[in-house]
């Protein structure tokens, strides 16, 4: 317990202060019923991500025990237990120290794979544990037959399960997750950081948006095809691709050999405010995820929920959570997978009526609010959280 009387809930998570996953640091900023600490093994951009009050605490030992030849020796000792990614050892008993001196009630892990390496901990301690589930946890990872084999057996060992999409949820169902352990709680985006701004129409042309990690799955070379074709039946029409990452040389050669680099802008990572500021110039946002081959899907889209929230129409994928997200001719419009075409179709559709524009982006804020504001998400996982607790002192 801490002075205020709340419950301490440790937050664990492989990294703090990942732009790409600024999402865990937005939870902690907005828990109010528990007081949180933080358990990481790797704790980046401190400045940017402050966490004022709330303690961090550091592992001090590899972020990812499953790469080299140790992973062998690791694997081997977890042989018995069958959680192949169970902590072990010096680091087991650090985070015993660090739950026992901090008062901890219960544990809420993001990933599924930091969930599994932190359960021998949290039954030493006598802890309950919440696994946070995203992405790449529930989708592609489990490809890799360790992962998949231990998650399988310890999924009942979790106090409660919280994923952000539907298609997360019914997998979840498929793997034994019982219905009352079982949480769809999407990230949401911060409304009050991303208030609705209606952008007067540009006589110049329609500016459309990609905010994103610059990797395959993101699907960016679609919308940049899709532009390509759009542009030429809108004149002066710009694409800003805010992001970066793996493909963003691919993708500037796509932009050359397509002939359009005078219309398109790489603005490579940008701070939330300056995401913020160049989301208010422009007209309509583009997010074009594929389910990749390796099995991965979305999980949900933060940056559209940005875009929905300051008042942009977006256009998406049919790929996982956007589909949970987008209410196809209100707030929106969802296209197939790789049809360029209909992307391109879409584009014309908004750039010429600006109208449909504002509606859309008008019904989007509302759905923003209704549905996936940070803020009340917060507040459903707390109450997981809370719930989690009370029922374990009962047992």
């Amino acid at each position: 317990m801490t002075n205020g009387g709340k419950r301490t809930v440790c937050v664990v998570t492989r990294w703090l202060g990942e732009p790409s996953e600024v999402w865990v640091w937005r939870q902690l900023m907005l828990f109010s019923h528990t007081q949180p600490i933080v358990f990481t093994w790797t704790r980046k951009n401190a400045a940017n991500y402050p966490t004022g009050d709330i303690s961090v605490h550091l592992a001090g030992t590899p972020e990812d025990p499953q790469l080299g030849h140790g992973r062998w020796l690791w694997r081997l000792r977890n042989l018995v237990s069958g959680n192949f990614f169970g902590t072990q050892g010096t680091e087991k008993n650090r985070i015993v120290e660090v739950l026992h001196q901090n008062q901890v009630s219960a544990v809420l892990c993001h990933f599924g794979q930091s969930a599994l390496r932190l359960l021998p901990a949290c039954e030493a301690a006598d802890i309950p544990i919440v696994a946070h589930f995203h992405g790449q946890d529930i989708s592609s990872g489990l490809n890799n037959r360790w992962y998949r084999w231990s998650l399988k057996k310890m999924l009942p060992r979790f106090a409660a399960v919280v994923c952000v999409g539907s298609q997360q949820m019914q997998r979840l169902r498929d793997l034994g997750v019982p219905a009352d352990r079982l949480h769809l709680i999407p990230c949401g985006a911060p409304s009050a950081c991303f208030p609705l701004s209606r952008r007067c129409p540009d006589p110049m042309g329609t500016t459309y948006i990609c905010v994103s990690r610059l990797v395959e799955s993101k699907g960016v070379a679609h919308c940049i095809g899709a532009f390509a074709l759009a542009a030429e039946k809108l004149a002066e029409s710009k694409l800003i691709v805010v992001g970066d990452g793996d493909v963003r040389d691919s993708l500037e050669a796509l932009v050359r050999e397509l002939g359009i680099s005078a219309s398109v802008h790489f603005a490579g990572s940008r701070s939330e405010e300056e995401v913020r500021s160049l989301l208010k110039k422009s007209d309509v946002f583009l997010q074009h995820s594929l389910d990749h081959s390796s099995g991965w899907f979305e999980g949900f889209g933060v940056a559209v929920a940005e875009a929905s929230s300051i008042g942009l129409p977006v256009i998406v994928s049919a790929c996982g959570g956007l589909m949970d997200q987008v209410v196809d001719g209100e707030t929106g419009i969802i296209i197939p997978q790789k049809d360029e075409a209909a992307m391109a179709e879409a584009m014309v559709q908004l750039g010429r009526d600006a109208q449909l524009r504002a509606r859309m982006g008008d019904n989007g804020r509302q759905r923003m609010l209704v549905h996936f504001d940070t803020t009340t998400q917060v507040e459903k996982l707390e109450q997981v959280l809370l719930n989690v607790i009370e029922g374990h002192a009962r047992n």
